[in-house]
């Protein structure tokens, strides 16, 4: 599935960019930052590398090198190579063709055509809060139709979560559906029934100690969706700032029915 198909140009969270100016710009700002990019060949896991120089002129992409034969081999033979880089707070996504072997300033390395299409998501607009991971707040998501997987909750905002497993992988998080409906648990305050797109994803760890962490944009929430989870956001912050003796989440329920003010701070 390639990155078109993921991430729809349509959603008011992606641009899809195709002015080849606006494309090497974005480009030679990550080779300037040296931003590490992360490529999923098919049928792989997750490799990471970066961009060493941009060629407009060729419209080719210099790429390091692979750390060994069975990143070469994966890189080399995979049907597709989507690609994610980000620059602050916003990632960018592509497909890079097969690279050639080449050699960069007296080393291996891979020079590939440069995509003539990027797609940008944006970071989440809203303030959000950070949840203690021993509460048990849990994303359940549908991954297929057959597949049903549960992730930690470990942010929220009016406009997105962030998740994190040691079980999932960004393989299977990144395949299938752009769009995977999910339902939120959040102890005995409610559960809520949406949709989601992975926006970002990073590790933490190696080999059986890998943590995936996942930054997710809900899609097609509505105003009356927003309003629940305004003040129940601002709820969490103050407990965990201000009071953490509220913890678990259940002591906080009477101040959420009470309205209590919150839910009117800043950036929600």
């Amino acid at each position: 599935m390639n990155v078109a198909s993921q991430l729809s140009a349509t959603s008011g969270d992606v641009e899809c960019i195709n002015d080849r100016g606006r494309i090497f710009s974005i480009l030679r700002e990550l080779v300037r930052v040296r931003a590490r990019r992360h490529m999923l060949p098919t049928g792989t896991r997750q490799l990471e590398s970066s961009f060493l120089e941009i060629d407009s002129a060729s419209r080719t992409c210099v790429l390091d090198w692979c750390n060994d034969g069975a990143e070469l081999e994966a890189i080399l033979n995979a049907n597709e190579r989507s690609v994610s880089a980000s620059l602050g707070a916003t990632d960018f996504r592509f497909r890079l063709t097969t690279p050639i072997i080449t050699r960069f300033r007296g080393n291996p390395a891979f020079l590939v055509p440069a995509p003539t299409e990027l797609f940008q998501v944006a970071g989440r607009r809203h303030f959000r809060a950070h949840l203690p991971a021993a509460d048990g707040f849990l994303c359940e998501i549908h991954l297929s139709e057959n597949l049903l997987v549960d992730l930690d909750i470990v942010d929220i905002s009016v406009s997105g979560v962030g998740l994190s497993s040691t079980a999932v992988s960004a393989q299977q998080m990144l395949a299938g559906p752009r769009i995977k409906p999910c339902r939120l648990h959040l102890g005995d305050l409610m559960s809520l029934d949406l949709a989601l797109q992975v926006a970002r994803h990073r590790h933490t760890g190696e080999g059986s100690a890998t943590v995936n962490h996942f930054g997710c944009t809900f899609y097609g929430i509505d105003g009356k969706t927003e309003k629940l989870l305004q003040p129940l956001v601002f709820a969490f912050e103050l407990a965990q700032r201000r009071e953490p003796s509220l913890w678990p989440a259940d002591s906080i329920t009477p101040r959420l029915l009470a309205g209590d003010g919150v839910g009117t701070g800043d950036g929600g």
